[in-house]
Order: C-alpha cells, then structure tokens, then sequence
C-alpha cells in the first residue's frame, strides 16, 4: 500500500511539474497577447518609438523633461513595468521625475499591448538594450546619467540590462531574488526554469548606487526578496506596511525619494525655480 501511495505522489508531483514547465511564461509574462483597457494614446510631448530585434517589434514612449533643458542634456529614466501592467497605464504615473528635469522611457515588453513577439528574457533584454542605446546616443540625453527603473518583474529586465550597459543608478521595486528563487517555493527544481532573471547575481557585481523598496505584507514577491537583495548590493533600503499591488502606499512621496536619491548621487541637479 505504501509503495502505491509513494508512486501516486510522484506521478502527481510529475505531473505538477510538466504543467508548470509548460505554462511557465504564460505566468511569467501573463499580459501576453492583451490590451490594455481603452487602448489611450501616447500623452502629448511624447515620442513613440520602435525597436526591431529578432522576432519582436517592440513599442516604447520617451516622456520628455518639463520643461526640457534649457543647454545641455539631461539624464534619463529607462523603466520596467510589472508583468500585469502595460506603458499605457503609466504614462500619467512619472510627472514629478519629469518636473525634476528627468526624461523618462517607458519600454513595452514582446507581445504586449501592440508590441509583437513572444516575451523571453533573452529578447526582453534585447529591447532594453536597444532602448539604452537609443536614449544614449540622443543629443538631448545625457548617456552617463541614465537609470534603470523596475518594478516587480521589471527588476529582472533592469538587473539584466545592468550586466550588458552601464547604468548611473538602479531603482528596483518589489521585486525579487531570481525566477529560480521564486520557483523554489512551490516545489520546483530551479533546473525546470526557463527565464531566470537572477537579480541577486546582477546586484553583486554592479558597482554603482542601488535604491530598494519593498512592501513587508508581499505575499506576490515576499519581502525577504527585498531584504536580501538591499544586503547584496548595500543598497538603501525602504519598507513600508503594504502588499503587492498597493506599494508603495504614496506614489508621489516614493517618487520624491527617488529624486532626492538621485541628487545626493549626483546624477541628478537640483533645478533652479
């Protein structure tokens, strides 16, 4: 009986797992194939632009500094969104960063909203590179100060693209240890992961400054996550009471955080009123 028992388990753990390989970038990247509600337009100023990699077009909007610099060129913000989230719904989300004097571009991932392609680690690092690139060699951007801002799972597409461009700053939210880390909490072998966006990995061997936050109440992402990566970069670290999807709970006030990180780092210049 006990021999029956044990061979049932593991075909049912078999079993648990094939599903989870099979399905696994459909969790991973669940915004595959969607829309965003009401399809809006880019906002006025903006800059639609493309990138082409293999098997992916790519969209992205660059929200310009307001007003923009009067000489000279000003720094950058290349942002990562969450898995369950499109740059539609964002672009009315970065003013203050642009009143501070910061352009901001917002990436789309492969197969998101009207971007084509299927979404890998491997060519969502792609786009960002070409993103980074794009940003740098423009007149009006400064190509030593760009920042690479993630949310979630946009951490792994920052962390990523920290390992192939230089960036002046990391700004990471709510995000997480790697995929494998992640999976190892339902009882999967890290082996069975596809995308392992090991931030953990990147964190350690990037040698500019490094901002945290995370919620403590995360049961998406637990707040371990947070607490280790901060330690592995000595990042500054903020925590606050929330979960997931409501952290942090002040947007505006996060943003200012950032702002005033990014000045004592010298990437950014306080603007003259």
């Amino acid at each position: 009986m006990l021999v029956w028992i044990l061979a049932i388990a593991l075909l049912a753990y078999g079993a648990w797992l094939a599903l989870l390989y099979s399905q696994q970038r459909a969790m991973l990247f669940p915004g595959t194939g969607m829309y965003p509600t009401g399809r809006p337009e880019p906002p006025s100023g903006s800059e639609t632009v493309w990138f082409d990699v293999v098997d992916v077009r790519a969209e992205a909007w660059l929200l310009p500094a307001t007003p923009p610099p009067e000489t000279g060129a000003a720094p950058a913000i290349i942002f990562a969104h969450g898995n369950g989230e499109f740059i539609d719904e964002l672009a009315e989300q970065f003013g203050s960063l642009r009143e501070a004097g910061l352009h901001v571009l917002l990436v789309e991932y492969p197969g998101y909203g009207r971007s084509t392609g299927t979404p890998t680690q491997a060519n969502l690092t792609a786009v960002f590179i070409d993103a980074y690139d794009w940003l740098a060699a423009r007149s009006d951007v400064s190509a030593g100060r760009i920042v690479g801002m993630g949310r979630s799972l946009g951490g792994g597409a920052i962390a990523a693209l920290s390992h192939r461009r230089q960036l002046a700053a990391i700004v990471l939210q709510s995000t997480f240890i790697s995929v494998p880390a992640m999976a190892r909490s339902y009882a999967v072998p890290g082996w069975l992961v596809r995308d392992h966006f090991d931030n953990e990995t990147a964190l350690r061997v990037y040698e500019g400054p490094v901002l945290l936050a995370h919620g403590r109440q995360d049961r998406m992402i637990p707040f371990r996550h947070g607490r280790r990566l901060a330690e592995t970069a000595d990042a500054e670290f903020l925590a606050w009471d929330c979960e997931h999807n409501d952290c942090p709970p002040d947007w505006e006030g996060y943003l200012n955080l950032v702002i005033e990180f990014l000045r004592e780092q010298e990437v950014l210049e306080e603007r003259r009123r």
